[in-house]
């Protein structure tokens, strides 16, 4: 019966957000007289509003969040009741700071975990900052960066030009005597993307010159000197799976659940121009998306990857913006 009846009040809840919510004269005349219409919400509110708070909570924190917003704006009763639940304020401000969880892996209280959230949310907003630590650059830095769960990345630059040839990371969380850690790939390095507390991953996607010859095909590593020689004809984009706490002292450690940890991803003409790369990671899933904003006529490309595995679960040549999220990697399971 409490399935039933919990059923029954959702439908009863859609239905109100529909009469609410999509108002229009239009809409009006299609559905009927006024007078029937608001006697109807009434009842339905009525209805709603004499079920017990504790249920009327459990019910609303597994409406789209969304919905729960528009809630807010219904009733007086039910906006006191969504301010005052520290569970639905909590999931309200999870989803106004794009967080899945806050603090990640917390077994605190929920009213700690929301006190948390909110006083992050506010240092952000006021821009305050609760230490400030110096950090010396020694190397030439590259265009290359992140910074993630306390982990920056900054790139390290050719003497010579622009490549990027080699990485740098330090742990801010470590507060003072902060140590810079290096690693390389003994070849150019075009973009990274992150996900350390999950899986202390750092994706990298490296570059080298194609060469044919005698029907076999040679990565040479691009050089400033090779590329002021002239045009090399292709590039070559792998995929780089390493574990980032254990690639430092030069050596870049390959990350141990990834099958293959390196993976090629595309050949493209050198006259194609520089390539501009977003990687996402989400639990077992890693999105590569590849665009040439130089060259109109070269589709952009995103692959989706069991990055564990290395197989391709997705792939698409198009002109598309896209963001991995829940959704999305449902298309997989």
């Amino acid at each position: 019966m409490r399935e039933v009846r919990i059923s029954s009040i959702l439908s009863s809840i859609d239905f109100f957000f529909l009469c609410c919510l999509r108002a229009s004269d239009h809409w009006w005349a299609s559905v009927g007289s006024f007078g029937a219409t608001f006697s109807f919400l009434d009842t339905t509110m009525a209805q709603l509003l004499d079920c017990p708070p504790e249920l009327l909570v459990h019910i609303f924190a597994h409406l789209p969040l969304t919905s729960l917003r528009y809630l807010l704006a219904t009733s007086r009763a039910l906006k006191n009741l969504i301010s005052t639940s520290v569970l639905l304020q909590y999931l309200l401000h999870l989803e106004s700071s794009a967080h899945s969880l806050y603090p990640s892996g917390s077994t605190a209280s929920l009213v700690d975990q929301l006190k948390a959230l909110t006083d992050a949310e506010k240092r952000w907003q006021d821009w305050e900052y609760t230490s400030f630590n110096r950090l010396d650059v020694q190397h030439r830095p590259s265009g290359i960066y992140d910074l993630t769960s306390g982990i920056f990345i900054l790139g390290e630059g050719s003497t010579l030009g622009r490549l990027t040839v080699g990485l740098r990371w330090v742990d801010l969380r470590l507060g003072k005597d902060l140590i810079w850690n290096r690693f390389d790939l003994q070849t150019p390095i075009v973009d990274l993307g992150l996900n350390v507390l999950e899986w202390d991953l750092i994706a990298v996607v490296s570059m080298c010159a194609v060469s044919f010859h005698r029907n076999h095909t040679v990565c040479i590593v691009l050089t400033e000197d090779s590329r002021r020689l002239g045009n090399p004809g292709f590039c070559q984009l792998d995929l780089n799976l390493l574990q980032l706490s254990k690639s430092k002292d030069s050596v870049a450690t390959h990350h141990p659940k990834a099958k293959k940890p390196a993976i090629p991803i595309m050949q493209y003409p050198f006259e194609d121009g520089h390539c501009s790369i977003a990687i996402e990671i989400v639990g077992p899933y890693l999105a590569l998306l590849i665009v040439f904003p130089g060259n109109r006529d070269s589709p952009d490309r995103l692959w989706v990857f069991d990055w564990q595995t290395g197989d391709v679960r997705f792939v698409s040549r198009r002109t598309v913006y896209a963001t991995l999220s829940p959704p999305l990697t449902q298309l997989f399971t």
